[in-house]
């Protein structure tokens, strides 16, 4: 499914998005461009900050995701199909998250303030789901964890997009999306590590405490934030 899905974006890419890049269209393309893009955004005092925040987001929302599953079995003895309906719940918490509460809290709130609710309430959220031992308890909780993370992410990409202008717009959003995917890459090598020395539930402690490191890099970095 998650094929067929790729397939039909770039369809839609391909009919429904025009170039758009005032960028020279003949410029040659090197693989090591996007390396060095990379180092220069983490080196920039300017956009070190964000780039940082995205990443650290990234990880802990990975490490949260990566484990779960057998953090749900071991202590709420959930089957495979119950697993499924869970990620189904949490996957349907997006839609509202997203279209209503998103755009108001944009509008209602400052970017520094929405970061700091966002990566507080991911880590606050993700310490109690750790002790839940009902499901009940769960499915609230992940209420209060999709509405953080969806202004929390949100947030992150639109400071990543305003700090570019429109010819380095798309670079930067490039950046960012490699910063990600590194974030999502090094949960996997050790998730399970931490979870068989430390117990099923130090994988979601060890996400919480990671976003609240976020916080902390919001306050640190406030400046190039709101600038």
């Amino acid at each position: 499914v998650s094929g067929l899905l790729s397939l039909l974006n770039v369809a839609f890419i391909y009919k429904y998005l025009p170039e758009t890049s005032p960028l020279d269209k003949t410029i040659e393309i090197r693989p090591a461009r996007s390396i060095r893009n990379i180092g220069r955004a983490f080196f920039n005092p300017l956009t070190r900050g964000i780039y940082l925040l995205s990443f650290v987001y990234s990880f802990g929302f990975t490490m949260f995701t990566s484990f779960f599953g057998v953090y749900l079995v071991k202590q709420l003895e959930y089957s495979q199909s119950q697993i499924g309906y869970f990620f189904f719940y949490l996957g349907l918490l997006i839609i509202p998250f997203q279209s209503l509460l998103v755009p108001y809290a944009s509008r209602s709130y400052k970017q520094i303030s929405v970061l700091y609710v966002g990566f507080v309430g991911l880590a606050i959220s993700l310490i109690l789901i750790a002790f839940s031992t009902k499901t009940w308890e769960l499915l609230i909780l992940t209420i209060f964890f999709s509405a953080a993370s969806a202004v929390g992410r949100t947030t992150v990409t639109t400071v990543v997009s305003q700090k570019a202008d429109k010819k380095t717009q798309g670079a930067a959003l490039g950046v960012n999306a490699s910063v990600q995917a590194l974030g999502q890459a090094l949960p996997a090598l050790f998730a399970g590590f931490i979870a068989a020395s430390l117990g099923v539930s130090a994988p979601l402690m060890f996400a919480a405490a990671t976003f609240l490191l976020g916080t902390l890099l919001v306050y640190v970095y406030r400046r190039n934030i709101t600038e």
